[in-house]
């Protein structure tokens, strides 16, 4: 989705992670310091992130494990079915609709935009990879994390059984002395696109303790 290439090779947590750690290391100087902001699969890649130019985090909706249960296990099964051509981007929109839990004003617009550009070819394909990509190793590495991070999450998020649960795991499990979850209220699975403002204060407060 969005204006990336398709042809990928990978599009696995860790090559990810392996290309914003060179987009660090060859676009931010030497001696700038980074805040990572994350949302869904980019909170995978934070988590595994090796770079001493980032100093902190924020991840919003964040995947940063394979979730327990049968449920995603099933849906990542049934993914390459429920994505395909013909039908597979009416699905993926009707689905994506359901993730959020207000409407920002340029929503109708960019529904249009990814109406049109999840039919681009190949599109569908690098989707189905996206979702199906494992957490797991970022899963394990999690009781590792000593930077500091806030985990925010909205009280809604239909991809989590409990967001509050899974907020709470995550800021149980980090080694980070500095850690904080904040929920938005009715909000679903990308606060910062549904409530920016909420997102914005709770983020510079945060911050602003500790860089």
């Amino acid at each position: 989705m969005g204006h990336s290439s398709t042809g990928f090779s990978s599009f696995s947590v860790e090559a990810c992670t392996s290309d914003i750690e060179s987009l660090l290391e060859h676009k931010v100087g030497a001696d700038d310091k980074v805040v990572m902001v994350g949302n869904s699969f980019a909170a995978a890649c934070i988590v595994l992130l090796q770079s001493p130019k980032v100093v902190a985090s924020a991840i919003l909706g964040p995947f940063v494990r394979d979730l327990p249960g049968v449920g995603p296990k099933v849906f990542n099964a049934i993914a390459p079915a429920m994505f395909a051509r013909p039908y597979g981007a009416s699905v993926w929109m009707s689905y994506w609709k359901t993730l959020f839990g207000a409407h920002a004003q340029d929503f109708a617009a960019y529904e249009a935009f990814l109406k049109t550009n999840i039919k681009e070819q190949g599109r569908l394909r690098a989707l189905v990879k996206l979702v199906q990509a494992s957490k797991a190793n970022a899963g394990s590495h999690l009781h590792e994390y000593k930077l500091p991070m806030l985990i925010g999450m909205g009280s809604a998020d239909p991809d989590f059984a409990c967001a509050q649960d899974e907020a709470h795991y995550i800021h149980d499990t980090i080694a980070s002395t500095t850690k904080e979850v904040v929920m938005f209220p009715n909000m679903k699975h990308y606060p910062q696109a549904e409530c920016p403002a909420e997102v914005a204060t709770s983020l510079t407060a945060f911050l602003a303790k500790v860089v």
